[in-house]
């Protein structure tokens, strides 16, 4: 079963490093990279500017809390309010700029050295085609049977339903948003928005409502507010 999960969790490593092509007619019609966002050089510069202050008028009226994780590779940067008894969340999850990009994905840039943020994006943070979908359902269905010839069993309703889940959240998932930043797309089953502010990549996160309860189009709406705020700080 342990394979079965590395896969999983790297099929879209697999969809991307297949389909990353910047002369791929899939790439055409990219909006214009600006350089005006300059807030950090790296990955592991602080965004001193996540505060309550800045998060003010998000939550109004109420107070933010302000929460900031600090991981090995990057820092993860939280927030939650309440206002009755609807709680709001806003975060940004993670932040990469292009030059951590080149440092972690040396094979990728070496073949194509001109990618642009925004051409990553696009083609990383995209719903999978039935085509890409039944490619990897086959490939799943392999290692279990390989698996079920090395191992004693395989629960075979946990593997399905991991499956299942893992493509699904690939599958007609992602939706554009116009007019943020150089490059927009949300996915609307992990409620991630992920916005390409000139050779930064910001991966932010909103919702109104507890998990399961909350109220989608509100969680959009926060997220892209708390992007806007980012972008004009960063500029």
């Amino acid at each position: 079963m342990k394979n079965f999960i590395l896969i999983l969790l790297i099929i879209p490593f697999l969809s991307c490093k297949e389909s990353t092509n910047p002369n791929d007619s899939s790439n055409s019609n990219l909006q214009t990279v600006t350089k005006g966002c300059n807030c950090i050089k790296s990955s592991q510069d602080p965004l001193d500017f996540f505060t309550e202050e800045f998060l003010a008028d998000l939550a109004e009226p109420a107070i933010p809390v302000v929460e900031i994780h600090k991981l090995k590779n990057y820092t993860m940067y939280k927030s939650h309010w309440k206002i009755d008894d609807s709680v709001s969340f806003f975060s940004v999850e993670e932040i990469e700029t292009l030059s951590d990009l080149k440092s972690k994905r040396k094979s990728l840039f070496k073949n194509n050295p001109d990618l642009t943020m925004v051409e990553y994006i696009k083609t990383y943070y995209k719903s999978m085609t039935e085509e890409e979908v039944k490619k990897y359902e086959a490939l799943l269905d392999e290692e279990a049977q390989k698996q079920n010839n090395t191992e004693n069993e395989v629960d075979e309703e946990t593997r399905k339903k991991l499956q299942n889940s893992a493509l699904s959240m690939q599958k007609a998932a992602y939706t554009q948003i116009e007019n943020l930043g150089d490059y927009a797309v949300y996915n609307k089953k992990s409620n991630d928005l992920h916005v390409v502010c000139g050779d930064i990549h910001f991966h932010i996160r909103g919702q109104v409502g507890p998990w399961g309860e909350h109220d989608k189009e509100k969680g959009l709406e926060l997220a892209k507010l708390g992007a806007k705020k980012i972008i004009n700080q960063c500029r």
